[in-house]
């Protein structure tokens, strides 16, 4: 289950992307979230947002326990 969550919070890896991983996470997103709003309209968009922010909290979580930080920098979906 770390590994799962790891991953998610890395935004399937970009985390450890050497520089402006954050930016590259919000890049990839984008063309998701266009997706999600046209074929789910807004209402599909907010849904998957509430789901991405519950996963997100879940994994950041895990993924900071597991390293033994408090925020780390390699974490994208926050």
């Amino acid at each position: 289950m770390t590994k799962m969550a790891v991953f998610l919070s890395t935004g399937f890896g970009i985390g450890y992307a050497p520089f402006a991983s954050g930016t590259l996470a919000s890049l990839a997103a984008l063309p998701i979230g266009y997706l999600i709003l046209l074929f789910g309209g807004a209402l599909g968009l907010l849904l998957a947002g509430l789901v991405v922010l519950v996963v997100g909290i879940w994994a950041s979580g895990v993924h900071a326990r597991s390293i033994g930080r408090t925020d780390p920098g390699t974490s994208v979906i926050d």
